[in-house]
């Protein structure tokens, strides 16, 4: 079969998507024997120079320890949800693919992937012919041999089996075999270098460059110099995506630059989204280990031509203090830099007509609660642009321990002017608590009593629920998982739901001070396994919402929410973090892994 009918094959009923799994789920897969330009040793040299998308696993050793990893494979088969995904109908070409090579060569697919132990991976799209490309290099040619053999004969017997009139075709070019099935997938090896893509012209064109007739390829562009500088070396794997082009489209950079709608959109990535819309690129980077998992999104960034409109969300320099606070059965920590005064000033410039509306009514809002004083005078010019978010497990006596247990949550101002903008606080603080006690009475709320103490030196403002001493039932029991709290520690405004939590941040600020946030310009951390532990103390209710959501029987629904609570403790962390650094912005999600 020649290569002109194997482009003009369009008769196949063979979903393309069977086989194109052989280069989405095996980036290890390897190739059987032939020749190669000795001087080309990276992938990136196999791909045209106008790839939009280039992603690319420059350390397999690094991901192999963790697919491997009994525990880590435990986990995975024990969580219901990947087990029925698996077990559905979309997936049954792809078991009908890993089942095939298991029979084929007698081994379980991921020691038949890890012994093939690919060198290098890559995949990029080229949009201007619509070609996307899967590049391999082999680490063994035996394991190569063997395992490309029986990709051919698990596709030819899957044919067969499904009275599919087509077997994988071939034809030549230079000396080197090209294997198609239908009129969209094709491969190709050339000595350890194993090709797949959707097209048959993407793989001449990198048979092309790998015998060295067509020299351009993308790596010698300067976007790509860029993302390799962006993202760094040792990485596990990297990529970018070009962005120049969507930047021409009027309605991306309406997006990225005109008012938005949402005023939380602009509040938390509105200076990503003034980033992005000078990026001509975006890279990534990911970082495996035994015990984590990292990806990391890099823009190139330039601080001194942001906008006026959108300086607020920048520190001018790195500040000192800010950073995450941690007490004693944290679950989750953020920090967050936006300067609230300029933002305010700027919000005809940032905000559409409906989002001002928004704007508006909380104006008035705020100022039933600060009373006479004014909001932007007498509260946002003096506070200042960090603020901190903390949720805590909550230790209870056994008097006033309630039947769900909820965790305490307090935010955290720092004060540019502590006297008028503490003052302000703490009268919108007094005024919740009397808020609080009106609507209370016609909701047969127990009322909140407000009083003080001196906790460390620090005047706390507490307000406990009158709940009475023989409360029992769940709904009287809740109460006891608040007690609103205030208190002003030198530059610090602390609002808490609990005063345990209230006097945990005191005893930070008074032992430990105010730690450095560094480059972090915005920052989330949960601590997994304290989650797991407070999700723990009430397994019984979330047993009990199981059984109501879904109708499972009351064994499968202890045995889901003990699955989940395992999961929770064996991840034990995730975090996100934008970092502004002096060239570039770096967005990074992190998990822990199952050990």
């Amino acid at each position: 079969m020649n290569a002109l009918s194997l482009q003009q094959n369009r008769k196949s009923r063979i979903p393309a998507g069977v086989f194109l799994l052989l280069g989405a789920t095996s980036l290890w897969l390897l190739p059987a024997r032939g020749g190669q330009a000795a001087e080309v040793e990276e992938p990136v040299q196999l791909v045209h120079q106008a790839a939009l998308i280039y992603a690319e696993v420059t350390h397999p050793e690094h991901l192999w320890p963790l697919v491997l990893d009994a525990s880590y494979q435990r986990q995975l088969q024990q969580a219901l949800p990947l087990r029925q995904l698996w077990a559905s109908g979309e997936f049954a070409r792809l078991r009908a693919l890993v089942e095939g090579i298991q029979r084929h060569t007698g081994q379980p697919v991921l020691k038949v992937l890890s012994a093939a132990a690919a060198r290098r991976a890559a995949v990029a799209v080229e949009p201007i012919s619509r070609t996307a490309l899967v590049i391999l290099k082999a680490q063994d040619e035996a394991a190569a041999e063997t395992l490309s053999r029986a990709l051919r004969e698990t596709i030819r017997q899957y044919t067969q089996e499904h009275n599919l009139p087509l077997e994988p075709g071939q034809s030549d070019y230079e000396g080197v075999t090209v294997y198609a099935v239908g009129s969209d997938v094709f491969w190709a090896q050339s000595g350890p270098w194993f090709l797949v893509s959707n097209t048959y012209n993407g793989i001449q064109a990198a048979l092309d460059r790998l015998s060295g007739n067509e020299t351009n390829h993308l790596g010698k562009t300067q976007d790509y110099r860029k993302a390799r500088q962006l993202v760094g070396e040792e990485t596990t794997g990297w990529g970018l995506f070009r962005t120049g082009p969507l930047l021409l489209i009027p309605q991306v950079q309406q997006a990225l630059t005109g008012k938005q709608a949402e005023v939380a959109v602009e509040y938390l990535v509105g200076g990503v989204l003034e980033a992005l819309a000078r990026a001509p690129l975006v890279a990534f980077r990911l970082d495996a280990r035994s015990d984590r998992l990292r990806l990391a999104v890099h823009l190139p960034f330039d601080a001194r031509k942001v906008r006026p409109r959108r300086r607020w969300f920048f520190a001018p320099a790195q500040e000192q203090g800010g950073g995450l606070l941690r007490v004693p059965g944290t679950i989750l920590s953020m920090t967050i830099y936006r300067d609230l005064a300029p933002w305010w000033k700027q919000r005809e410039r940032l905000f559409n007509e409906q989002a001002l509306a928004a704007f508006d009514e909380a104006e008035s809002n705020l100022g039933l609660l600060l009373g006479h004083l004014d909001l932007e005078d007498d509260l946002l010019r003096h506070l200042g642009p960090r603020l901190r978010v903390v949720v805590a497990r909550t230790q209870f006596p056994p008097e006033r321990s309630p039947q769900i247990k909820l965790p305490a949550g307090a935010v955290v101002f720092t004060l540019n002017d502590p006297q008028r903008a503490g003052q302000a606080l703490m009268v919108a603080y007094q005024r919740v608590v009397s808020t609080i006690n009106v609507i209370g009475i016609q909701e047969k709320v127990p009322p909140l009593l407000l009083g003080s103490e001196d906790y460390r030196g620090v005047r706390c403002y507490v307000a406990r629920f009158l709940v009475p001493p023989d409360a029992k039932l769940p709904r009287e029991t809740l109460y006891y998982n608040f007690s609103p709290s205030a208190a002003l520690v030198d530059r610090w405004f602390i609002l808490s739901s609990h005063e345990q939590l209230l006097k945990k941040l005191v005893d930070q600020f008074k032992q430990h001070g105010d730690p450095d946030a560094g480059d972090l310009n915005t920052a989330v951390e949960v601590d997994l396994k304290q989650l797991q532990a407070t999700l723990a103390d009430n397994q019984a209710t979330l047993v009990a919402q199981t059984l109501l959501q879904q109708g499972t029987p009351l064994d499968q629904a202890r045995k889901q929410t003990e699955q989940f609570l395992e999961l929770l403790r064996c991840l034990d962390r995730a975090a996100v973090r934008l970092r502004v650094r002096e060239d570039q912005l770096v967005l990074e999600l992190e998990t822990g892994l199952p050990r």
